[in-house]
């Protein structure tokens, strides 16, 4: 009876690996095996995906220990019965099967390193994401920061070419004024040009009339000289004497008079001041 059970248990150690053991070696074991779901993805994204890794490398973790624990549970049982075998006398193939089982725990303890190990790197590659991620969202602020600041200084510009245009317009509206200013200021002295041209003409024709005056004045005392030599001779010729006389003073007191406005126009400035 005691054999038959040892046998039954030889036979479910060997055909266990199989069914559940096995089967997750071949899982998380082998070339091609990636036990790390976000590894075969490429990595986390910059956006993050913290938490999907952290739980991840849970689920890792808890089927490292369950498979830590069946091995555990498998070599005890495999050294039990091989204790039990050694002490009495059995068949090779048995022995042949438990060499097998003991390769295979050999193998499931290679894939549970080699798992262990990936998780290991995947921890160091997480954190490593995680510092990139925290240098990059750093680097987001400071490039913000400058973005910031270029807005700012992009409006300050804005108003200071705002603040040029209307100085700009300003300027070209002063100058506009002060062009017409000129214009006037030239049509106003082509008017005093004429103007100056008509008093010379005036003048010139007072200058005449005066000289006709002065003619006319030796003239007359040319004849009051001869009207003197004979007023001893009384009469009417002393008469016409005296009107002759009052003609030449009133003659006299035009050409003051024309002399007087003379000087006034010749004194009197071209341009008077505003």
């Amino acid at each position: 009876m005691m054999r038959r059970w040892t046998y039954a248990a030889v036979a479910a150690l060997i055909a266990m690996p199989i069914t559940a053991a096995q089967a997750d070696t071949r899982n998380w074991s082998g070339a091609e095996a990636r036990p790390i779901q976000i590894a075969q993805n490429g990595g986390p994204s910059w956006g993050g995906r913290w938490q999907e890794m952290e739980r991840e490398l849970d689920r890792l973790k808890r089927q490292n220990e369950q498979l830590r624990a069946e091995r555990q549970a498998q070599a005890t049982e495999i050294r039990r019965l091989e204790a039990r075998l050694d002490n009495r006398p059995g068949r090779p193939e048995v022995r042949d099967r438990f060499r097998t089982q003991r390769e295979h725990i050999e193998r499931l303890e290679a894939a549970l390193s080699a798992a262990e190990a990936e998780r290991g790197r995947a921890l160091h590659q997480a954190d490593a994401d995680r510092q990139a991620a925290e240098r990059l969202r750093d680097r987001v602020g400071v490039l913000q920061q400058e973005a910031k600041t270029l807005r700012d200084r992009s409006d300050g510009l804005a108003a200071t070419l705002a603040e040029r245009t209307a100085e700009r317009d300003d300027a070209r509206n002063l100058a506009r004024e002060r062009a017409d200013q000129l214009h006037e200021l030239q049509s106003r002295i082509s008017a005093r040009n004429d103007r100056v041209g008509t008093l010379e003409g005036m003048l010139a024709e007072t200058r005449e009339t005066l000289t006709q005056r002065e003619s006319e004045i030796a003239r007359f005392e040319a004849i009051m000289q001869r009207i003197r030599d004979r007023r001893e001779d009384g009469g009417p010729m002393r008469d016409r004497v005296e009107r002759l006389q009052a003609r030449l003073d009133a003659r006299e007191r035009d050409i003051e008079a024309l002399q007087a406005a003379l000087a006034r126009t010749e004194r009197r400035p071209v341009f008077p001041e505003r």
